[in-house]
Formats: structure tokens, C-alpha cells, sequence
């Protein structure tokens, strides 16, 4: 066991010092949560020390308790941010630290030498794709019982049984076979979502702004004191998301249920833990994707026309035509524009991506739409988002793409935390992962949707009617004149007034995101209040607009809305 513990240690002390040749000592830390692997640690790392002298280091170990040190890790994992760089894990809590395996370093070419002399079945635990991203620090002494009456009766002679090789050939045999399938699942939109978890707070606001509107230069102007404030539109996005994943685990039904040796049943345990992770990752998925449709609902997505190419007979022409247009679109995104967002302020995007269905990929040459990007194949599948569905209304599966800016997403994370208790009435542990976050899409930033939709603004004619033209002399300098000098120039003003009706209708937003500057919902509805339940069942919205444009609300109110009868009765 000692040798194991040394083999193990060695390896994190190569990996903490590769490359350092001399005699300064390496700073490396570590957590534990047992004070006793502290003292164990700290004198292992005094005898590396000894045997070492030109690669010293100063293994600082610091003992924490156990949930708090297990939650922190994952956090710190979770944000990039405060990890150690050793970390004494438990058995059972490694398959959760495993999710975050982007974030591990990995150790598989420093084991290579080390593995012939190693147990290697205790080393599966800290797999992932084939690669290891831990180490056991020990392997505790085990007796195996035999019934032997079961074992004559499936023709096995206990006596033939002399190394694990001989146990799992009589398992392969026909005894016993048991087969673990883990449904590993990482949200693959989860890397559009703000880094960290957002502990101060339980809402996230999101800042817009306009550009300035530039004067004529005026030698004689002196008016220096003049304030112009900047145009800035304001989103508030509320945690939406409270979640709590349960899960009992009886490891003595367990037991009973399998004829495995005590590493099979530790398998199935961590299969079992990953599950609440796995679950919620899923859940954190769906959510997601389901604010494409949520945002499309609110304000539909600009759309540029294709047709469906699942059901085109010439899918080659079609391609290259839905290839040219996107091109076209990704071409145009580095460039200003307010057309491409529902706030109508000017935005670029310098890398979009392009979120697309195994469907709509499917029936592409890829080195096509690669050439659109200018890429090549390779670099343009890292531009590429699949999602399994794009839930718009009206776009028939696999027909549509959008190309958006990578930051359209306005997604946290406020809490991650497990837990466990031990329930002593049934000998079970009872664990439990919160996942809460905020959820949301911006309306500040660009996206460009391609599905068989008409064009946007094909079918859209805005014909405003003027109600009032006031011409009037301008200010210079403090001063307005009252009537023009003969023969002499003189600055007019003009103010047009336009009437624009909309037909604009409040909107079911689920998440309840609070949107300050949302359309109205006609010329004459700007301020809504007294949150009441319509009797159709239109839900109070947020959409809604201060009368003073510059005035900013902190918060999501009930007094600030109402809903609006659109139906008339």
C-alpha cells in the first residue's frame, strides 16, 4: 500500500514540477478533508524533499470539511477560478468532480511507467474518454468469501481462483455479468453561459446603448455647458430557475442484488451519483433551447428566405444558394447594425455562430457552407452550434439556421451545491444537488434567422400620417430671434409630428424577464399598472416602457403593470 501511496504522490510532484531544474522550491496546494492526510501529505512531500534536492517544492495542504470542501471544489472548478492544484477527493464524489473533466488536468501520459506495477481496475473510477483525470492514494486490504456450494454447482473450484484475472474469467464465464451504461451528458449551450455562479445577486442587468448624434462645428458657439446624456436602453434578467435533484442510494440492496466483488457495487454507486448532474445538465438544455422560441415569439428573429432544402429536389443548387446568403449575412455582421436586433441599436459581431439541426447539417456539403465562413472544414465545425431542434413556430424541422452573436445568451448559474445525509433508519444516504440560474436572451445583440419565412419587412409597409409641421427660429448662442433680417441668413428649426399606429400585443414571457423598452402596445398605452388577470387568460407581461424614456426601474414591480384587454370586451 505504501508504494502505491509513493508511486501516486511521485506522480503529482512530476506533474507540479515539470520542467523546474533547480534548486527554488515549487509552490504547489492542496485541500483535503481528513487532517490526518494533511500530516500524511506534508510528509511525503518532506522525504520528495530529501531525495529531491534540485526539485524542491512547498506543498501547502489545507484541511477543510468534507461537503464544504467537496462544494467548494466544484465551484471553484465550475468558475475557473480558486482550485488548488492537488485535491484530495473522495471515492464517491470523484464522478461529480468528473464533469467539470474540461477543467482537470490529464494524467495519463505520467502514469504510463507507473502502470504495470498498479492495480488498474481502481483507476476506471477516474476515467473519462479514456483518459485519467485522478488517482487512488490507497488500496484498502479486501478478503473475498466464497459459498462454494455455488460455485461447484456453476463447475468452478474455488481453489483454481488465485488472482483477479482467474475471478473475472469465472464472471465472463457465465456467472455473474453486469453491465454499467452511464448516458454522460454535458448541456452543449452550457458554454454560451457567463462564467461563474453569480452568488451577489438574483438578477442580471444588461446594458444597451446608442450612438451620439454628431452637430455642424459653430466658430461662435459658447455654449460649453449644454448636457446631451447618452441613449441607454436597460434589460433586468430574474433568476427563473430553482431546481433540486433527489436521489437514495441503499448500499446493502445493492449488495444484495449483485454477485460483484465491492468494486462493482462502487462502480454502480457513482454511476448512480452522476445521475442528478446528468439530469440537471439536460434539464439546463432544454431551458435553453427553448429561448430561441421564446425569443422569436417576443419579437420575431430577422429572417432572411430560404427554402427548405429537406425537400428541395435539386439539394445542391439549394445549398449553394442558402450558403450565398449566409455568407452574405456573416460577411455583413462585423459591420453596424440596428436592423438585426429587436432594440434597433447599432451592434456588430465580429465571430457569430452558426446554431443549426443534425437535419439541416445533414443535407449540406460541409466544405460549402465551411466556404462561406472562409474556413475550412475543421475550423468552421468550431463555429457550429447542433442543437437536436430549433423550436420556432412555423419553421419545419431541419429547414431553418441562425446566425447570431455567440453572446445572445444571458445565462448563470446562482447556486450548485450537493449534499448528503446519512438516513439511519435504512442504513441509506440521501443526496441532493441544487441548480438554480438565471435564463434568459439578449435583445441588444445580432441575429439573422434563415427558414422558408418571407423575408423581413417584405410584407411590412409603415405609411405614418403627419399630424403637425412647427417651423421655428433657432437658438445661437442663448439668443432666438423673432423675425428675419432682409438679405441676411437665418437658422430654422422644424418639428415633424407623425402619427405610426401598432398593433403590437402583450406577450406570455414565462420567465418573467423584466424588458423596459419593449414597444408600446399602441399609440395611446405607455404606462401599465394594477397587475390584473384577464379573463382570457393573458398573463400580466413585461412588456412595458417608462413615460420619461429617461428614467430607469431597478426593479420588476407588480404596482409598474397590468395587462390590456386586446379583445375589446
Amino acid at each position: 500500500m505504501k508504494k502505491i501511496i509513493a508511486t501516486i504522490l511521485a506522480l503529482c510532484m512530476i506533474l507540479g514540477l515539470a520542467g523546474v531544474a533547480n534548486a527554488e522550491a515549487t509552490t504547489l496546494t492542496m485541500w483535503t478533508f481528513i487532517a490526518q492526510h494533511q500530516e500524511f501529505y506534508e510528509s511525503m512531500a518532506k522525504l520528495w524533499n530529501e531525495q529531491n534536492p534540485d526539485r524542491q517544492i512547498d506543498l501547502q495542504v489545507t484541511t477543510i470539511g468534507y461537503d464544504d470542501m467537496h462544494n467548494k471544489y466544484k465551484i471553484a472548478l465550475q468558475a475557473d477560478e480558486g482550485a488548488p492544484d492537488l485535491c484530495d477527493v473522495e471515492l464517491g464524489q470523484f464522478p461529480n468532480v468528473l464533469t467539470f473533466s474540461d477543467k482537470l488536468t490529464d494524467l495519463t501520459p505520467y502514469m504510463q511507467d507507473y502502470m504495470p506495477d498498479l492495480v488498474k481496475a481502481r483507476f476506471e473510477i477516474y476515467a473519462k474518454d479514456g483518459k485519467y483525470y485522478g488517482a487512488p492514494t490507497h488500496v484498502g486490504a479486501m478478503v473475498a468469501f466464497y459459498d462454494v456450494e455455488l460455485l461447484a454447482s456453476a463447475g468452478v473450484d474455488y481453489k483454481e481462483i488465485k488472482t483477479w484475472n482467474d475471478w473475472l474469467e469465472v464472471l465472463l464465464n457465465g456467472l455473474v455479468i453486469d453491465l454499467f451504461r452511464v448516458n454522460d451528458f454535458q448541456n452543449p449551450l452550457g458554454r454560451h453561459k457567463i462564467a461563474g455562479i453569480q452568488t451577489n445577486g438574483s438578477w442580471i442587468r444588461e446594458f444597451g446603448y446608442n450612438l451620439m448624434k454628431a452637430h455642424r462645428y459653430d466658430k461662435d458657439a459658447t455654449d460649453v455647458f449644454t448636457v446631451e446624456e447618452p441613449e441607454v436602453h436597460t434589460n433586468y434578467y430574474l433568476q427563473n430557475r430553482k431546481d433540486r435533484y433527489d436521489l437514495s442510494i441503499s448500499e446493502d440492496i445493492l449488495r444484495q442484488a449483485m454477485m460483484e466483488s465491492e468494486t462493482g457495487v462502487a462502480t454502480l454507486i457513482n454511476n448512480m451519483l452522476a445521475l442528478p448532474y446528468t439530469s440537471a445538465e439536460e434539464d439546463e438544455y432544454l431551458i435553453m433551447r427553448e429561448l430561441f422560441a421564446l425569443r422569436d415569439r417576443e419579437n420575431p428573429f430577422y429572417n432572411v428566405h430560404i427554402d427548405d432544402i429537406s425537400k428541395a429536389d435539386d439539394k445542391q443548387k439549394t445549398g449553394l444558394d442558402i450558403a450565398q446568403k449566409i455568407r452574405e449575412k456573416y460577411l455583413d455582421f462585423p459591420f453596424l447594425h440596428t436592423e438585426y436586433n429587436p432594440e434597433g441599436l447599432p451592434a456588430k459581431t465580429n465571430d457569430p455562430v452558426l446554431f443549426v439541426t443534425p437535419r439541416f447539417l445533414a443535407n449540406f456539403d460541409v466544405n460549402v457552407l465551411a466556404s462561406a465562413f472562409n474556413m475550412d472544414k475543421t475550423n468552421f465545425m468550431g463555429r457550429v452550434e447542433t442543437v437536436d431542434r430549433l423550436p420556432l413556430d412555423g419553421v419545419p424541422y431541419g429547414s431553418a439556421a441562425l446566425l447570431a452573436d455567440p453572446d445572445i445568451f444571458v445565462c448563470a448559474d446562482t447556486k450548485v451545491k450537493s449534499a448528503s445525509i446519512q438516513n439511519p433508519k435504512n442504513d441509506s444516504v440521501n443526496y441532493f444537488l441544487h441548480r438554480w440560474g438565471i435564463y434568459g436572451m439578449s435583445k441588444f445583440v445580432n441575429a439573422v434567422l434563415f427558414s422558408p419565412r418571407s423575408d423581413t419587412g417584405e410584407d411590412i409597409t409603415v405609411i405614418p400620417t403627419v399630424t403637425d409641421v412647427t417651423v421655428a427660429f433657432a437658438t445661437i448662442n442663448g439668443a432666438t430671434p423673432e423675425y428675419a433680417t432682409k438679405g441676411t441668413t437665418t437658422r430654422l428649426t422644424a418639428t415633424v409630428t407623425v402619427f405610426v399606429c401598432s398593433d403590437d400585443r402583450p406577450v406570455v414571457y414565462p420567465f418573467h424577464r423584466l424588458q423596459m423598452h419593449d414597444t408600446a402596445v399602441s399609440a395611446y398605452i405607455l404606462e401599465m399598472k394594477d397587475p390584473v388577470f384577464s379573463g382570457r387568460g393573458i398573463y400580466p407581461s413585461s412588456l412595458m416602457r417608462p413615460v420619461d424614456g429617461r428614467v430607469a426601474l431597478c426593479q420588476y414591480r407588480f404596482p409598474l403593470v397590468r395587462t390590456v384587454n386586446i379583445f375589446g370586451t
